[in-house]
Formats: C-alpha cells, sequence, structure tokens
C-alpha cells in the first residue's frame, strides 16, 4: 500500500497484490480476489435504480445499457417490476440480466450508462442476486421479497427469506451472505423472532419458522391418517413413507423432532413397522370384511396346529390375492387376534392359550419339558414344536436350560410380558 508492505489492507485503500502462480492474463479487469465459497457468478441482479434528475428523457422497459461495478463493466438488459418507465429523478425496483456473468455481492454499488452514450444516467445498489428470471405473474411475491431489503428493514426480511426454503432451517451466515446486512443486526432480528417463538433453533442447523413447522406437523398427521384410512390392511407407516408423503426433502433434524413431538402429544404411536394413528376407524369393504372373517374361521379350525399365509391361499384359491392375505393376516396379528411365532407361521390366540395350559399343567406335574415330549402334548413333532416353544421363552412363561424348559415363576412371567 503505497510502497509499503502490510499485513492487512480496508475499503478504500489502493493496493498491490503478489498471486503466486497467477498470470496476468488470468487476472483482466474486473476480476475479484475472495475467499473461497464467498463468491459466485451470476446474471440477473434485483436492484433498486435511481435515474438521474438530469437526464433529458424517461428509460424505457426492456432497454439495453451499460452496467459498471467496481471494475466490471457489461451489457444489460434492464427489466421494469413496478411501471413500464422511469422518469428524470425516479426510483425504482428493475432486474438487470447481464450479458457477461460477473461476481458480485448484495448491497454493492452500481451506474448505468446509456448504449450509444458514456454518460451516467442513473445507478443505485443490487439487492439480490438470483437465478430466477423476474415474472409479471410473480411479482407480488418478488415485490414482498425485495422491499424490505430495499428499506434495510432486517426484521420484515426475515419472514419472506425463510419462506423461500420451506423444508430445511436456515443459518445466520445465509442471512448475511444473501443481503449483505451486518451480522450483529441478523442476529438482534432472530434474537428478537426467537423471544417471540416465531423461530425455532435447531442446534448446528440454524433456525426455523414455528408457524411453518407447526403446519407440517398437522399435515403430517392428516397425511399418515388419509394413507391409513385408505388401506384396511395397511398397519403402519414407515417413518420414510411419511416423509416422503410430506415432503421428500424436508430436512432429517425437522422431520425426527416432529415426529418425536407427535408421538408425545399422541397424534402418532409408535408400533411394530413404523408408526399409526390412535383411534383410527378404518370401515373394511365388503370384501376385505369377508376376507377378514374366513381367516378368523379357518385360523379357528386349525386348533392348535400352526399354519402360514400360504396354507390358507392353498385352500381358498383364486378368491384372494396372496397380497390382500397377507395383510389380513398381518392385520388380525396387530389386533392381537392371531399369534406370530419365528418360522413365520401363525396360530390362533385360543388355540395358543390352550397350548400355554397344556404346558404349564405339563410342568407344574413333571417338572420340564423337552421337544420328545411334544408330539404326545401338542399333536406334532421337532418342526413344528420348537417354534411354539421358542415362543414361550420369549413371554416369559419357560425357561430353556439345555435340552429341556422349564416353568418361570407367575410373577416374571407378568414382569416380562408387561414390558412386552
Amino acid at each position: 500500500v503505497h510502497h509499503e508492505r502490510v499485513e492487512q489492507a480496508v475499503a478504500g485503500q489502493r493496493v498491490g497484490l503478489n498471486l503466486d502462480g497467477v498470470s496476468s492474463s488470468e487476472a483482466r479487469l474486473g476480476t475479484v480476489l475472495a475467499s473461497p465459497g464467498i463468491l459466485s457468478p451470476f446474471s440477473l441482479l434485483n436492484v433498486e435504480l435511481s435515474l438521474l434528475p438530469t437526464v433529458q428523457r424517461p428509460i424505457l422497459n426492456r432497454r439495453r445499457v451499460r452496467l459498471y461495478s467496481g471494475a466490471n463493466r457489461t451489457t444489460a438488459l434492464l427489466v421494469m417490476m413496478e411501471k413500464d418507465r422511469f422518469h428524470p429523478g425516479e426510483t425504482g425496483l428493475a432486474q438487470l440480466r447481464l450479458q457477461e456473468s460477473l461476481a458480485i455481492l448484495p448491497r454493492d454499488p452500481f451506474v448505468i450508462s446509456s448504449m450509444n452514450r458514456r454518460c451516467i444516467i442513473g445507478g443505485g445498489k443490487i439487492l439480490e442476486v438470483t437465478t430466477e428470471k423476474f415474472r409479471t405473474i410473480k411479482a407480488e411475491k418478488t415485490l414482498a421479497y425485495l422491499e424490505p431489503l430495499q428499506r434495510e428493514d432486517v426484521k420484515s426480511f426475515l419472514s419472506p427469506y425463510f419462506s423461500k426454503f420451506p423444508n430445511r432451517p436456515v443459518t445466520v451466515e445465509e442471512v448475511v451472505s444473501a443481503t449483505g446486512f451486518p451480522v450483529e443486526s441478523v442476529e438482534a432480528a432472530i434474537k428478537s423472532r426467537l423471544r417471540t417463538k416465531k423461530l425455532l433453533h435447531f442446534e448446528g442447523r440454524g433456525y426455523f419458522e414455528k408457524s411453518r413447522y407447526e403446519f407440517l406437523k398437522a399435515q403430517m398427521v392428516q397425511s399418515s391418517k388419509k394413507i391409513l384410512s385408505k388401506d384396511a390392511f395397511k398397519l403402519a407407516l414407515s417413518d420414510e413413507e411419511i416423509r416422503v408423503r410430506l415432503e421428500p426433502d424436508l430436512d432429517h433434524a425437522l422431520f425426527e423432532r416432529m415426529l418425536s413431538e407427535l408421538c408425545v402429544e399422541e397424534e402418532l404411536v409408535r408400533c411394530e413397522g413404523g408408526y399409526r394413528t390412535p383411534n383410527l376407524v378404518i370401515s373394511h369393504p365388503r370384501q376385505r370384511e369377508r376376507l377378514v372373517e374366513k381367516v378368523i374361521a379357518f385360523a379357528k379350525s386349525q386348533g392348535c396346529a400352526t399354519f402360514s399365509v400360504g396354507t390358507f391361499k392353498k385352500r381358498y384359491g383364486k378368491s384372494f390375492t396372496f397380497r390382500d392375505v397377507e395383510m389380513a393376516f398381518n392385520h388380525l396379528y396387530e389386533q392381537k387376534k392371531l399369534v406370530l411365532l419365528n418360522d413365520g407361521r401363525f396360530l390362533n390366540v385360543e388355540a395358543m392359550q390352550e397350548i400355554k395350559d397344556k404346558v404349564s399343567a405339563r410342568l407344574q406335574k413333571k417338572g420340564s419339558i423337552a421337544i420328545k415330549d411334544c408330539k404326545e402334548l401338542l399333536g406334532y413333532g421337532r418342526t413344528r414344536a420348537v417354534p411354539i416353544l421358542d415362543y414361550l421363552d420369549q413371554i416369559g412363561m419357560t425357561c430353556r436350560i439345555g435340552d429341556i424348559r422349564v416353568l418361570v415363576s407367575s410373577n416374571s412371567m407378568r414382569s416380562k410380558q408387561e414390558r412386552r
């Protein structure tokens, strides 16, 4: 700086920089030096533009002008947002569509000249760098976003800015980068909205509007009810099903917090296979109602013999699809009318109670039971008996010791069943 070596330079100084490995052809007029990630080239600028009062005539919409910002110069198409012309001395909002992309920041100043004369006719400041062309159909929304920027009203700007990111939290750094507002002003505005409970804070991820959050939570419950009510045999929704139906790109931290809160509020219930809505009354179509009745009757007819979905399907042939039968079985299992064993086979709950009574009586009399005893006791051998004995172990009724099972105390059994 003026022939002296310095550790840093500030705005307004003329600086000489030695850039190692950069040729003079690469550092042409208008090149900007910045930390990585700070700047990106843009070709669409939403601006506040003032026409000089000394200009002889109005400037019309969609006129080409020369744009000067810093050491940059390029041609731009001027697209007005609120009127079809600017009169001398007037200020308004416009979009500059650049012929050449420039590395430029919000709040940077600029001036414009006419294409045929090299005299300045107006200037202003960059309000927003964007990737969206201004369209009249979206004018109201665009103007609502730009007007707080024009007034430098940080508090009023936050809502329209947050609405641009409806499915993820936003950081202070993002707001500062998008606006050029001082960090202190943005932090103060966000703290004010936190105090009034208009924003939620997600540690390490940023801030999210409370109203949008509550709306998404309500939608999550409604969409879950809608999906489950459409399918009488669908017992639960996975978290991925809920998220995709709600908003496929919803931030993970937002989604997990919503799920957790809805479960605490008993709007959703965790269950095997995912989540369901409590007290949801589903009317079965007559065809499926008939299927459920047949499965119940079939289960009772099997007595203490275990059976599978395939066993039922073979009996009723083409009357029902395999998928419908499978869903009916799962539905009755969820309703605790069928017992599911670890080999994928089922038992009627009354049959399982009968088996429990038989096994309990045998254990109280003999003290233990082995697999070889099952043929006499249950009517079938190892293949069918092992899953039954495993189930009795799981619910805490029996305990396996080597090749035998013994009876567990009634208090221990009751405690384990309550936990299950």
